[in-house]
């Protein structure tokens, strides 16, 4: 079952069924890039993230377009590298 699973959580980080989600900001906040970069973001604003570019990305995923059942197996879980939401 475990393998059935990370095959279909790696078939929609490929293959997101979303490609763009479009959300209101309840109230301000900050986002800091990581190069330091921050930006600020005001409450009511439209913010925008698209599971398409973000679920490919190298500095996340090691060889991010490649179809890898083991990306998100015990010891490497992927997903988990970067954060709390780095698998949208």
């Amino acid at each position: 079952m475990d393998l059935l699973y990370r095959c279909i959580k790696e078939a929609l980080r490929l293959h997101p069924p979303a490609i763009l989600i479009l959300r209101s900001s309840h109230s301000d906040f900050t986002v800091t890039t990581r190069e330091g970069k921050e930006y600020e973001v005001p409450k009511g604003q439209i913010v925008a993230t698209s599971p398409a570019l973000a679920n490919r990305l190298g500095h996340i995923y090691k060889d991010p377009d490649r179809l890898d059942l083991d990306r998100f197996g015990p010891g490497r879980e992927e997903d988990k590298t970067t954060g709390e939401f780095s698998y949208i």
